[in-house]
């Protein structure tokens, strides 16, 4: 998580990061089988400190947060 968001989020998104649980991974990969053929986008509705968001970044070639 960069810094900036750190800052932006305060103290609790450290505490966030360190007790939230990982998305499981057959969740990106329920996503990546609903994406339209040739899709490059997605959208990160909600984003918060980017936990769902850097995952995404390994299966899209633009991440909107």
């Amino acid at each position: 998580m960069s810094d900036v968001f750190k800052k932006l989020f305060g103290p609790e998104a450290k505490n966030y990061t360190k007790y939230r649980e990982p998305y499981p991974q057959a969740l990106f990969n329920l996503l990546v089988e609903q994406l339209p053929q040739g899709s490059l986008s997605i959208l990160d509705l909600a984003c918060g400190t980017g936990k769902s968001t850097e995952p995404l970044t390994k299966i899209s070639a633009k991440i909107v947060g």
